[in-house]
């Protein structure tokens, strides 16, 4: 007879999914309400389904009988998410995407990528306010302003899990994010390998810090321009090779080795075409191949970044602290999703843990998590008309 004994079948159903996210929520926030109506896990019960459904809170509300009013919840809200305290809420959501870390994080140490995210914004804002958190970027969705995050994430096959998320003002230095987004994730005790970056955080400020307050292997993209002296004229000849460069700026001034790959983009009609790729290397010891390869898999972070758009509440309010908080609860649900997959897909046998993982996708969870709640309060099955 065998030592080992089979293991548990592992289920897990919409209420238990909604009852294990409501508590990481309330152990990170401080949200509270205590109304006739509306009691606390009313607004997260809401404010789930709303980002669920990717619809409003009004709309959330309305298709509810049960739930509070709309405007109840959002009362609350406005009370409580001020701009004043976004560095606090910003702490309570890197607390919430710590619950629940997969164990084997701790085990060696990590590759991760670090990138920033714009959400479109089209409402009327006040330029110069320190309350303002809207940035000025080049034209995309039919709006040149933006709120911003930047997110410490990991790279691995898989797994979309986000470590840290900073919410960058307009006046932050670019340097001051990094430091901060990297001293969260040292605070929870994980150890970092390899830090991808792309040509956003290019800048002389950063390179000097990865370089001296770091152990970091690091591999940055560095955008190609200045013809005559800058990057651009090391985009030469027919092979990839390694090179110094010092950046300059001002008074400014690093030395980082380049590795300047030569590529070539593939397209279904045209003929290939060679292309140039530099990377910025930081105590990296690898072929130009393989760089190339691994700086590839930053890519993933994209990914995640669509499945946070999946599960993001919508609104229209100009409070730059419900809006982050909506984003930073779109990230927390997609962490909760990846733990979820690995404590539901866990088996001895590969198979099958690739079964549990396409059996729960995300669409399950938002659906579990919409059922749930609706259970609770109801939904709208019919509608009078008014006679005309």
């Amino acid at each position: 007879m065998s030592q080992f004994a089979s293991p548990e079948p592992v289920t897990l159903t919409d209420q238990g999914t909604l009852n294990s996210t409501i508590a990481i929520l309330e152990r990170s926030f401080d949200l509270s309400a205590d109304g006739y109506l509306c009691k606390t896990r009313d607004l997260y019960q809401v404010l789930l389904k709303a980002a669920a459904h990717r619809t409003t809170i009004e709309a959330t509300c309305n298709d509810s009988p049960g739930a509070p009013d709309s405007n109840t919840v959002r009362g609350y809200l406005k009370q409580q998410l001020t701009p004043e305290h976004m560095r606090a809420l910003e702490q309570d959501c890197n607390r919430a995407l710590s619950q629940k870390w997969p164990h084997w994080l701790w085990t060696q140490p990590l590759e991760i990528a670090l990138d920033l995210h714009d959400e479109c914004y089209y409402g009327d804002y006040a330029e110069g306010d320190p309350a303002c958190w809207v940035h000025k970027a080049e034209k995309r969705n039919g709006t040149r302003h933006f709120y911003r995050c930047a997110t410490l994430a990991i790279v691995r096959k898989q797994i979309r899990l986000t470590l840290a998320v900073v919410f960058v003002h307009p006046d932050a230095a670019l340097v001051e994010v990094v430091k901060t987004l990297v001293n969260y994730v040292r605070k929870r005790g994980l150890r970092l390998g390899c830090l991808y970056a792309d040509k956003g955080f290019c800048s002389i400020a950063v390179l000097n810090y990865l370089c001296q307050h770091t152990r970091l292997s690091v591999i940055l993209a560095v955008p190609r321009k200045g013809a005559k002296q800058g990057v651009l004229s090391l985009c030469r000849g027919r092979s990839s090779y390694f090179t110094t460069y010092t950046f300059h700026s001002g008074k400014q001034a690093c030395t980082v080795e380049l590795a300047v790959v030569r590529s070539y983009t593939k397209h279904k009609t045209h003929r290939r075409r060679a292309t140039w790729l530099v990377y910025a290397l930081i105590r990296v010891q690898d072929t130009l191949t393989h760089i190339r390869q691994r700086y590839r898999a930053r890519f993933g972070i994209d990914t995640g970044y669509r499945l946070m758009e999946r599960v993001r509440a919508r609104t229209c309010s100009q409070n730059p602290a419900l809006r982050f908080f909506l984003m930073g609860l779109a990230l927390i649900l997609v962490n909760v999703w990846v733990c979820l997959r690995c404590a539901v897909g866990w088996r001895p046998d590969t198979a099958a843990l690739h079964a549990a993982l396409e059996r729960f996708t995300l669409e399950q969870m938002a659906r579990f998590l919409i059922r749930a709640v609706e259970s609770h309060y109801g939904v709208v099955k019919e509608i009078e008309l008014s006679k005309l």
